[in-house]
């Protein structure tokens, strides 16, 4: 049971009736998600960039992309959704964004 509950800036710290403080780094959500990034298990969502197909889960995408979400939900489970005018490498990027809060390489 969490007693109390206070977050700033990338940690939050709770303390329950187990332990008295627990440290939680928020990045370590951006981690977990990191392998779910361009992977077809659980997808839902098929983003097409100059031909390239890249899969996606909408839950993700419509959590943290109010423009890509607003695409997911106008398209049917398991769509194909077009994106033009923007290369695979930007977009690949965006979803890394999407996915974990940062870009670790984009040259």
């Amino acid at each position: 049971r969490i007693a109390h509950v206070a977050c700033g800036g990338r940690h939050c710290l709770c303390a329950t009736a187990f332990a008295p403080l627990i440290r939680v780094d928020a990045g370590v959500l951006g981690n977990d998600l990191r392998p779910a990034l361009l992977s077809s298990e659980f997808s839902d969502v098929t983003f097409v960039v100059e031909g390239q197909p890249l899969p996606a889960h909408r839950a993700i995408v419509c959590c943290r992309s109010a423009v890509l979400g607003a695409l997911c939900t106008e398209a049917p489970d398991g769509a194909s959704i077009e994106v033009p005018g923007i290369s695979v490498k930007v977009f690949t990027a965006v979803l890394e964004f999407i996915y974990t809060g940062e870009v670790k390489n984009i040259t």
